[in-house]
């Protein structure tokens, strides 16, 4: 499609019909145009959603862009033919868009002078009708596709509002039969807001799929019952059902399990297993129960399973998916750990679960106290403060299943202070080779949590996100300070680099884009609702590639005693540190230590500098350094910043006291290689013998 314009009346470019590529080839987009040889043409890939208006009816340079090249026209030609390759079809996001090829003069983009639509992929997806769930329920969403097996299609949920999607995850997509593959997932509710909620597959159908209700969860009564993770299997093999409850010992519970692909409601669904479990005594207020179950017919299927009180109405259920073939073997032994919970105000807080170690074994429960901010729990929670470690010995279950109950000091008041959270971590102290399980104890205060920042480079939008305790509608203030070089709690900076009050969102979620134009290469860490400093993620700021250099100035020829200044220039900010690492190849080969600073009084050392300002864009860095009690040998050095992943390595000669170079009118075979200084001005690259930082 040709376009004319008042800049470029007598220019043009015509794309001609693009055509559908075959399997894994790429676009051929070709045209003609009279612009002059060797003029270059920019031709834009852009994207807009197939339901809304044809992209004549809109700024078709605002759109998004998924593909870009630039050619540079030739020939002796008035109209010269040209010729592109695209990108594949399926390195483009699949599903209900449309894609427009879009030509301009380089330096004139605000100028198209033609466009032409490219085929559209022919990629689908469908959602089966949810039913109506209440807060808290998990929810089982599934379909069907085209997309190939080992895909992927993103579900969304949203309230009906559409301010907020509630749920976000990519859904790995299954084999199915003809062409047609399945995905499935579900969907835990707990912390959604009562209501019409929609499901769509925003890569794939742009208008709404089906709705569900849910309803608002009512506590009728202050009965609960709770599953112990439920494991896939083979659907030879019985499934052992276990958890817990504040149900009294003896208390009979209803045990239902029925395929949950069938879309088939009311009294008449048919069920694989009906069944019964016993409540059976524990400890503390907190009771047990468990079941086996016989799977009839045995289809290989996803199951729901659902557990009921019929007197109190108390009832839980979840997903198990049962294959026709083994499933990946259980440990012999393993253990779980139940919500943590408190049998009233003030009260202690009663730690739980299950296990398949024997009667009479030793379960230790520690409880971490969690200072942070940080969404994210540490993987290795034993260098936070230990706040209490109680025993207990594991009680008697059934069906292999035993279980354990403590009760720890820990209180809900212990928790009202704001930003305080809690983890709890269980295991079998006489079975070392079982892994620790771990819940977090809530806090009862007000907090507010970060979730991990990647980092980026100056000039990126980077988006900080979380979660807090309160209300939608609410106001918090969110601040971003500088991380210098062994920075400490207490040593917060005078003022933030950004400081912005944001307004809570939807779930009690919200988030903030930090622009960082204005920020220089470093660390930063996010101060949430007045926080500590340093409680929260620490990212790091990189910068462009011309900047990420350190060169060293010529080092003079060496003795042993010499003292000398170590210098150079570089790229990085004025006030960066530099960690200055030279070692001795003795002891590199001989691999003695893999800490360089047990050497820093003998040979070689270990020392922080930082980068200081100097001219013309190139600052400088130095460190006096003293050979007195070094060896005669080679020297490695090595040169790390300490804010950004930028490293150099090099190498240099200390000579033996009372050396003496050799002059010029010497035989060149008896002239001795002379120091650093004639051999590079810039760093020579280290071997792998470099002994790597730990």
């Amino acid at each position: 499609m040709l376009i004319r314009t008042a800049a470029a009346e007598d220019t043009w470019i015509r794309i001609n019909p693009i055509q559908q590529p075959a399997i894994d080839e790429p676009y051929i987009i070709t045209g003609s145009t009279n612009i002059p040889s060797d003029t270059a043409i920019v031709l834009k890939i852009h994207r807009y959603d197939g339901t809304l208006p044809t992209s004549e009816q809109k700024d078709i340079q605002n759109l998004p862009v998924a593909f870009t090249t630039t050619m540079v026209v030739d020939g002796d030609a008035s109209i010269r033919s040209w010729s592109v390759e695209g990108p594949k079809p399926e390195s483009l996001p699949a599903g209900n868009y449309d894609y427009v090829a879009a030509a301009s003069l380089m330096y004139a983009d605000d100028e198209l002078l033609a466009v032409e639509y490219l085929p559209k992929p022919n990629i689908w997806a469908a959602i089966y009708p949810v039913f109506d769930r209440t807060v808290g329920d998990a929810v089982r969403i599934s379909g069907t596709t085209n997309i190939p097996e080992g895909g992927t299609v993103l579900i969304e949920v949203s309230h009906v509002d559409g301010q907020t999607s509630a749920f976000q995850k990519n859904v790995i997509v299954s084999s199915g039969d003809n062409g047609t593959n399945t995905w499935t997932v579900v969907v835990d509710t707990a912390g959604f807001s009562p209501g019409m909620h929609t499901v769509t597959i925003p890569d794939v159908m742009h208008q709404q799929g089906p709705g569900f209700m849910l309803n608002p969860f009512v506590n009728v009564s202050p009965w609960w019952i709770t599953f112990d993770p439920i494991y896939d299997q083979s659907i030879e093999e019985p499934l052992v059902l276990s958890g817990a409850t504040n149900l009294a010992a003896g208390t009979t519970l209803d045990v239902v399990i029925k395929s949950a692909s069938l879309l088939v409601t009311g009294t008449d669904y048919p069920k694989a297993f009906v069944g019964t479990a016993v409540v059976q005594k524990g400890d503390a207020g907190i009771n047990f129960w468990s079941s086996s179950a016989e799977i009839q017919p045995k289809y290989a299927d996803q199951y729901e399973v659902t557990v009921t009180d019929a007197e109190t109405k108390a009832r839980v259920f979840d997903y198990v998916n049962l294959d026709s073939f083994a499933g990946a073997p259980l440990d012999e032994y393993w253990i779980t750990m139940n919500e943590v919970r408190t049998s009233g105000a003030n009260e202690s807080y009663v730690i739980s679960g299950s296990t398949t170690v024997p009667l009479g074994t030793t379960v230790v429960v520690d409880l971490y106290r969690i200072d942070t901010t940080v969404s994210t729990v540490p993987d290795d929670v034993s260098s936070l403060p230990k706040t209490d470690s109680i025993s207990t010995i594991v009680l008697k279950g059934e069906n292999g299943v035993n279980h354990w109950v403590a009760v720890s000091s820990l209180r809900s008041e212990d928790l009202l202070k704001k930003n305080i959270r809690s983890i709890a971590v269980a295991y079998p102290r006489e079975f070392s080779q079982v892994s620790p399980v771990s819940r977090m104890v809530q806090s009862t205060g007000d907090w507010t949590t970060v979730d991990q920042v990647p980092g980026g480079v100056i000039g990126d939008l980077i988006t900080i996100s979380g979660k807090t305790s309160l209300a939608p509608g609410e106001w918090i203030t969110f601040e971003v300070y500088e991380v210098p070089w062994a920075a400490k709690p207490d040593q917060k900076p005078k003022e933030p680099v950004f400081s912005k009050e944001v307004m809570i969102g939807k779930g009690s979620l919200w988030s903030v884009e930090l622009d960082t134009s204005n920020l220089r290469i470093g660390k930063y860490t996010i101060v949430a609702d007045d926080a500590s400093y340093l409680s929260g993620p620490v990212f790091s700021l990189g910068t462009a590639a011309k900047y990420l250099w350190i060169v060293v100035d010529p080092i003079p020829l060496l003795r042993q005693g010499d003292n000398f200044t170590l210098s150079g220039r570089t790229g990085l900010d004025a006030g960066l540190h530099l960690l200055i690492e030279i070692l001795p190849k003795y002891i590199v080969e001989r691999e003695q230590a893999h800490d360089s600073r047990s050497y820093s009084t003998s040979s070689g050392m270990y020392q922080v500098v930082m980068v200081e300002r100097g001219e013309d864009g190139e600052n400088i860095w130095s460190v006096p350094v003293s050979t007195e009690k070094w060896k005669a040998d080679t020297y490695y050095l090595k040169i790390s910043a300490l804010e950004v992943d930028l490293t150099q390595r090099g190498v240099f000669e200390l000579y033996p006291r009372g050396y003496v170079q050799q002059t010029a009118t010497e035989s060149p075979e008896k002239t001795q290689t002379p120091g650093f200084a004639c051999i590079a001005t810039m760093l020579v690259v280290a071997a792998a013998v470099m002994l790597a930082r730990k």
